[in-house]
Parts: structure tokens; C-alpha cells; sequence
């Protein structure tokens, strides 16, 4: 029975092997069951005992060429690699490139041909690698009819993976920037703004909130007026992260008072760096200030850094909401430095202690769920029933959250656009958010509030229990989304407010505003 088995799997590894040399050289067309039947003297029958379809065959044989291809890169380690993932790049954003795909890569097996493959082929690449192509391919323009990513930034995110590469900017508002401007902006927004927000040169804000008006978004008072050739900005945003190093803006900001409150609204690109905008941090309770308010003081806006239609901000604004709330669906991964030497390892060590710094508190908003099993180990409550029970919960809901998020991101994939599942993931990670607090306090009881360096964890879960309240807040309040919810998905009757039926300027507002 043993010996079967180990005949079975040295014929199945064979199988893989021929399999992974003739995708090497061919590409998909090379994988042939045909072909491999003949090679290792298999009938069909004894061929499908292997595998369930050539899917299966497909899926294993791929991954067995990235690590052939990643052994390769760490063989070349001392040397120069037969590409840099600086030339990979540079040919891939150039012209020239673009209209005649050349295959001169490890990975150029894979051009044409990937982006006909199915599930199981891409499920051979990993899926931090898919998020990254569906964010560089959308930013380039490089997708198909579906929206998927094409074969060429495929590969070349692939490859980049492999070797261990800094990807490309995807940390804050940029990402939100960058969809935005895709599926409402010009063609000379797009051509001014997408490079460099792949690149990362350009910080981006989001100008949404004010003092008056923080999850009804709509309620915008800030002032847009058109005087002689240009939009004039006159108000006050506030929460509004990272504007303290941005380079631009999206502006929500109201432009006919006499249309009714979703209606009167427009969306700008502003300039964060003129005379016009005051940036004041906020200091929070867990000692950071990411967040700032904003004031606008007859702040320009050039005409064509309108984006859509006048009177159409409402549509854009809630595009750029959508994408943020699944950005909260607890799938982000954080910033980590790289210990390799060279510049550019050099500048995202650098950019990651200065420019991230005020951000480190982020992965203590979600509760740190990954940290409970082993505090539970270390405190010696791990066998304790009730705090079991509270302990089980989470890591359900979490699992959970993660699989309904999993499925929001593969429909995105599909070319589906983004619709309101985003709210269900921001609700259940501020649940999940909560209920890990209340799991850490109970581990440690008083001890959790303490900030010492020598607390447990050097203070990091008295960090953790004052900063999970903004998951419950940013992005839209709890209250917000379950509204979203009941309305978008289980088509409920819209909540009866008494603002939206009539001209804005007759709203009664509040008196900050």
C-alpha cells in the first residue's frame, strides 16, 4: 500500500514537472494531456486518477514554474538578474511596448495567455499578487472588456512578487483617487494624475467631511462659485487624513443652492499646496494626528480639474465611497520594511519611519484579532470556558468577514462594479473591531489600560482599546452603513429625513455650518 503510494506521487510530480517545462518554453499551449499521456505511458483513466481535469493540471504546473523562475532570481542573487524590475517596468509603461509586447522575461510565457485562463489557473499565483494586478492594471489602463487585468501586467506583477520587488504606491486616498478619476474623469485627468499615483510621487486627501456635516456627506455647505475662468472655494472639511502632505484633493463642494441636496453638488481635483488652503493636524487620544482640518480660503480651481458634470458630485462622490468601505473589509495589508539592501529598499525603509509614522495606529483599529490566541496562551486564560466561548466568536466573525470580503473583491475581478456589499465588510469589521477589544480586556482586566514600556506588549493593547472607536466612525458611521444595507440590499423604504425634497438653501442647518 505504501510503495503504491509513493509510486503514485513520484508519477504525479513526473507529470508536474513535464508539465512545468513545456509551459516554460510554450506557454499554455504546451500543456497537452495528450502530449504528457504519451511521455509517461498513462491512459486516460490512469491520467484523471491524478488529477481531476487539466484545470488542476494547469494550476500545479504554473506554480511549479514560479518557483523554478524564483529559484533562477535567488541563483542570480550575487550577480545582476536577467531583468531588473526597473526595466520590466520602464518597457511596460513605454509606447513602444504597448503595441508590440515583446516576451524577453522569465515570465513571458505568461503574456497572451493569462488573461484567457480560468479561476484555477490565476488561484496558482497568489492573491496578494491579484490584488496588485487589479490596481496597477486598472491604473494603466492595461484591462480587458471584463476590467480584469491583461496578461502583461500580470506577468509583470508576477514577476515583480517573485523577486521580491517594491510594488507600486498603494497606501491612502491615491488608490480612491485613482478609481475615481477612472470611472468619472476626463481623459486629461487621467493622463495628468493615474502615472503618478502609480508612482507614487503625488499624495492625495479626501475632502468630504465638515464640522456641520460628518457622515451625511451630502450636507456639504463648503462654497464653489465660477468667477470669470475659474471655480473659487470658500468653507472649512475636517477628519481629513494625510492633508497635512497631500498634493491634492478630492473636493466635494456645493454649487447651486437652489437644487435640491444631492443635487447641487460638484466634484473637484483641488490643489492642496496654494495660498488658499489652511492644513491644521488634529491630535487624537492615542497620541497620533493622521487627521486634519482644512480651511478654504478663496481656494482655485481650474475648469478642467472638474471632474464630470456640474451638479453630478453626488454620483462621483459616491464612487469614491464605495471603494473606501472596501478598503475597510479588513483585507489590507500593512506596511512592512524591507530588510534588502539598495536604494530603493533604502527610500521605502525611509518613507515608511517619516511618512507612515502617523499611521501605525491603523492596525490597531481593527482590534488586532491575530494577537488573541496568543495572549490568551501567555495569560494562562486560553482554558478558561466563558473567555473560550468570547474568544471563539471572534475568530468566527473574523474568518467569516474575511470570506464575504474575499467574494466583494472576486466579483470586482468579474468586471462588476462596486455596489453596497462594501458596507456590509466596514459593518462587520467594526464589530469584529469591538468584540476583540472587549476579548483583550478581558485577558488582561486593568492591566490593559496601562502604557508603559514595561506593560505587556509595551503598551500596544491600551493603544488597541483607544483607537477601535474610529473604525465605528471613519468611512461612514456605523448608523450610515446599516442605513445602506437596509436600503441597497434588503430594499427596505428609504428613511423619511425631510431635507431632500426641497431647494438646500431652505434646509435648516446646523448652526456650525
Amino acid at each position: 500500500m505504501g510503495h503504491s503510494r509513493a509510486q503514485k506521487a513520484k508519477t504525479h510530480e513526473r507529470i508536474v514537472k513535464l508539465a512545468s517545462k513545456r509551459f516554460r518554453e510554450e506557454g499554455f499551449a504546451g500543456i497537452g494531456i495528450a502530449e504528457l499521456m504519451k511521455e509517461t505511458g498513462l491512459t486516460v483513466g490512469g491520467f484523471y486518477k491524478h488529477f481531476k481535469s487539466r484545470d488542476d493540471l494547469v494550476a500545479e504546473s504554473v506554480g511549479s514554474a514560479l518557483g523554478f523562475w524564483k529559484r533562477q532570481v535567488d541563483a542570480a542573487a550575487s550577480g545582476a538578474p536577467p531583468v531588473t524590475y526597473e526595466s520590466l517596468v520602464d518597457d511596460y509603461l513605454s509606447e513602444t511596448h504597448r503595441n508590440h509586447p515583446g516576451t524577453g522575461c522569465p515570465v513571458g510565457a505568461l503574456a497572451g495567455d493569462i488573461a484567457r485562463s480560468d479561476k484555477r489557473t490565476r488561484a496558482a499565483v497568489t492573491r496578494q499578487i491579484r490584488d496588485d494586478i487589479e490596481l496597477v492594471a486598472t491604473m494603466i489602463g492595461d484591462t480587458n472588456e471584463k476590467g480584469k487585468g491583461t496578461a502583461r501586467s500580470q506577468a509583470i506583477l508576477t514577476y515583480c512578487a517573485l523577486v521580491g520587488a517594491i510594488g507600486v504606491a498603494k497606501v491612502g486616498i491615491r488608490t480612491l483617487a485613482a478609481a475615481t478619476i477612472l470611472a468619472h474623469g476626463t481623459d486629461l485627468q487621467k493622463e495628468k494624475f493615474l502615472l503618478r499615483i502609480l508612482t507614487g510621487e503625488d499624495i492625495w486627501c479626501q475632502l468630504f467631511s465638515e464640522p456641520g456635516s460628518g457622515s451625511d456627506v451630502a450636507a456639504a455647505v463648503t462654497r464653489a462659485e465660477f468667477r470669470g475662468n475659474q471655480w473659487v472655494v470658500n468653507g472649512q472639511k475636517v477628519w481629513t487624513t494625510s492633508a497635512h502632505k497631500a498634493h491634492w484633493g478630492l473636493l466635494l463642494a456645493r454649487t447651486d443652492w437652489d437644487q435640491k441636496k444631492h443635487q447641487g453638488l460638484s466634484y473637484f481635483v483641488l490643489d492642496m499646496k496654494q495660498p488658499g488652503v489652511t492644513v491644521q493636524p488634529l491630535r487624537q487620544m492615542n497620541g497620533y494626528a493622521s487627521f486634519n482640518q482644512v480651511f478654504l480660503t478663496d481656494a482655485k480651481v481650474e475648469p478642467e480639474f472638474l471632474v464630470s458634470e456640474v451638479g453630478n458630485g453626488w454620483a462621483v462622490t459616491t464612487t469614491t465611497l464605495m471603494h473606501e468601505r472596501r478598503g475597510a473589509d479588513g483585507l489590507r495589508s500593512w506596511a512592512i520594511p524591507s530588510d534588502k539592501p539598495g536604494r530603493a529598499y533604502d527610500e521605502e525603509r525611509e518613507e515608511i519611519r517619516t511618512t507612515m509614522e502617523p499611521y501605525k495606529w491603523y492596525p490597531q483599529r481593527a482590534g488586532r484579532v491575530d494577537l488573541i490566541m496568543e495572549r490568551a496562551r501567555t495569560t494562562g486564560k486560553v482554558n478558561d470556558p466563558v473567555i473560550r466561548q468570547e474568544i471563539a466568536k471572534v475568530l468566527i466573525m473574523s474568518k467569516a468577514a474575511e470570506w464575504t470580503a474575499r467574494r466583494a473583491r472576486t466579483a470586482q475581478e468579474q468586471g462588476r462594479p462596486q455596489g453596497p456589499e462594501g458596507s456590509l465588510g466596514k459593518l462587520a469589521s467594526s464589530h469584529i473591531a469591538r468584540a476583540a477589544a472587549r476579548v483583550h480586556t478581558s485577558l488582561l482586566g486593568p492591566d490593559a489600560l496601562l502604557t508603559s514600556d514595561d506593560t505587556p506588549m509595551n503598551g500596544l493593547l491600551a493603544e488597541i482599546l483607544v483607537s477601535v472607536p474610529a473604525t465605528s466612525i471613519a468611512g461612514g458611521t456605523d448608523e450610515i452603513q446599516r442605513n445602506i444595507i437596509s436600503e441597497r440590499v434588503l430594499k427596505m423604504p428609504r428613511e423619511r429625513t425631510g431635507d431632500t425634497d426641497k431647494p438646500f438653501k431652505d434646509v435648516p442647518r446646523n448652526s456650525v455650518a
